[in-house]
């Protein structure tokens, strides 16, 4: 239902079991990631190098859910959540088998055309093809809240060892579902590596455009098509997060403490104090079909900008987002 023009937008607080799923279709929806036909917190820091476990040795990784034993190379891995599945590429660790929904990949990240994909596009697990790829492992996340947990990742444990990370709305804790993810299969040091090459844009960004940041507030949108809604992002999601450790700040989502709200069309208003607008590449057109959005003051001032790169997930893809960020950042 579309919110009145008088009315606050409806929050997606990700109280509920399919909250987690709206957010996947919501990403399906307006970004152009990879996907196949399914037939076949607070932020911690990735392990230290050198705390990969010795080579030969089982070792423990604390979930979700406890202590987990898990095999010290692990050879058939299942990701049952998309920031697990695009660390695994990153790393060089190709899984048996992974989600429907993946967010458009960093350069050079190896190719998961060609994996089994072990949901609907619904987000529902197929339990009996994940048994068939006969993993030795299963990394993932899930709520911490019982009450809202997949109660399909009951029937993991009995499959093989099971690592669950926590999942916050709009993928905002992809970082611990990192390390926990390159822990749990012994490539603590490369992610170590992205890690690294991520905080330098970071660092480059906050000291070679410190002007441009103090000055401009921004906004991150997607939305605009033919649903007649469109979304504001706020620090909390995976993308906010990224872009707020530029030293950029948001104007409309400021004080917004879900991930992301929906809002009308007729409600493009509330971006009218915004300076900077970050927009999916493939939403640009329709958005600015929108009468409404079209006579934004940012919008008039050609500060509307675009990423393919919208969700980052990853080390890998937060520094390619920060790429279009920084190239935004030459143009203000």
């Amino acid at each position: 239902m579309s919110d009145s023009a008088s009315s606050p937008a409806r929050s997606i607080t990700g109280t509920g079991r399919w909250s987690r799923r709206r957010f996947t279709a919501v990403a399906t929806s307006l970004i152009a990631g990879v996907a196949v036909s399914p037939n076949i917190s607070a932020q911690i820091s990735s392990p230290a190098a050198g705390s990969t476990p010795a080579s030969g040795a089982a070792h423990v990784v604390k979930t979700i859910h406890g202590a987990v034993t898990v095999p010290a190379n692990p050879q058939r891995v299942v990701a049952i959540g998309f920031p697990s599945a695009v660390t695994l590429l990153e790393i060089g660790v190709m899984p048996v088998g992974r989600t429907f929904y993946l967010p458009k990949l960093a350069p050079d990240t190896m190719d998961p055309k060609d994996i089994p994909v072990i949901e609907s596009a619904a987000g529902e697990l197929d339990i009996e093809l994940i048994a068939s790829l006969e993993p030795d492992l299963i990394v993932g996340s899930d709520w911490t809240d019982s009450s809202l947990q997949n109660p399909m990742y009951e029937e993991l444990p009995r499959i093989a060892p099971t690592v669950i990370a926590e999942w916050t709305q709009a993928a905002g804790n992809w970082r611990v579902e990192a390390a926990l993810c390159a822990e749990a299969v012994g490539k603590s040091t490369e992610l170590a590596n992205l890690q690294r090459a991520y905080e330098t844009q970071v660092e480059t960004i906050k000291s070679t455009y410190a002007d441009a940041i103090a000055s401009l507030s921004w906004d991150v949108i997607s939305g605009g098509t033919d649903s007649g809604k469109w979304y504001l992002y706020s620090a909390a999601s995976s993308h906010g997060k990224v872009i707020a450790e530029t030293g950029i700040q948001l104007k409309a989502a400021a004080g917004q403490e879900d991930g992301f709200m929906e809002y009308s069309i007729e409600r493009f208003d509330v971006l009218k104090d915004t300076d900077v607008l970050l927009a999916p590449t493939e939403n640009k057109e329709p958005l600015l079909e929108q009468a409404t959005f079209s006579i934004l003051p940012a919008v008039h001032a050609n500060h509307l900008f675009t990423t393919d790169y919208f969700f980052p997930s990853s080390y890998g893809i937060s520094t390619a987002l920060l790429h279009d960020v920084e190239a935004a950042l030459t143009q203000l």
